[in-house]
């Protein structure tokens, strides 16, 4: 049993401590507008790292997310940026946990599906890719980048399906 002193004393711990944390104040419309525009300038810059194509340029576009991600923490074209910085270095499972981040912050945001289907398609699921690309195209259809994926993809399995119907066709040939 707990003695009364002892209740007392843990709840003044407890009282002292969260006082302690800081409070922010809130933010005004102006500081929102003002954030929002950096976030957007730091994702900018980061995609012209990324198209550099080189580790250091990886690490750029990276530190750039970074700080966006400190200010707009639930953004998810941040969480989709780093997913892109992850699928780069080819930290495959790092960069899907990055694009679902991205949908669970928002289920509408399309470039995560796309995203996604290009990680299924590196895993050899194209039926899943087919899938998250459709989705794509319902949330935006005006999306080229979900449509040539999928065109990509379609095109990639009639040409297999071709080859397999050839060499069905040129085995049964031998055989005769």
């Amino acid at each position: 049993m707990v003695s009364p002193r002892r209740t007392l004393i843990l709840l003044s711990i407890m009282l002292a401590f969260s006082s302690c944390a800081p409070k922010k104040p809130p933010v005004s419309m102006d500081e929102e507008l003002r954030r929002s525009n950096q976030v957007t300038e730091l994702i900018s810059a980061s995609v012209k790292f990324l198209r550099n194509e080189n580790p250091t340029s990886y690490n750029r576009a990276e530190a750039a997310l970074e700080l966006a991600r400190e200010m707009k923490p639930h953004d998810p074209r941040v969480l989709d940026g780093l997913g892109c910085v992850a699928w780069r270095r080819k930290e495959f499972e790092l960069a899907e946990h990055f694009f679902k981040r991205a949908l669970e912050e928002d289920a509408n945001y399309d470039r995560a599906y796309i995203h996604l289907a290009l990680l299924a398609e590196h895993n050899n699921q194209p039926d899943v890719a087919l899938q998250l690309l459709l989705k794509a195209i319902a949330l935006n259809p005006d999306s080229y980048r979900a449509r040539n994926n999928m065109a990509g993809i379609i095109i990639d399995r009639r040409i297999k399906l071709g080859r397999t119907l050839f060499e069905m066709l040129a085995r049964s040939c031998i055989k005769r």
